[in-house]
């Protein structure tokens, strides 16, 4: 499990289980934090705990970032030749 620490503006736009104290992730990488950056086409940052390692995407449709997240992490793994 992906956990995801949003911001006020983050949470607003992108419903999803509230994390609750002492929550971690299941995954190598740990937790990840987000923002929206309001661009001409609004994204949605992310950012490692860890490795601080930033992740840019497309924040329409908001409603299935959460969803899309997996596989957008695993395309950016991929291009830094991130063994499986």
């Amino acid at each position: 499990m992906i956990v995801v620490h949003g911001t006020r503006a983050f949470r607003d736009r992108v419903r999803g289980p509230a994390v609750t104290p002492g929550e971690t992730s299941t995954t190598v990488l740990g937790a990840w934090y987000a923002t929206v950056v309001r661009w001409r086409r609004p994204a949605a940052l992310l950012v490692n705990e860890s490795t601080l390692l930033p992740l840019v995407m497309p924040l329409a449709p908001a409603k299935t970032l959460l969803d899309r997240l997996p596989d957008a992490l695993a395309e950016l793994l991929y291009e830094h030749r991130v063994p499986d």
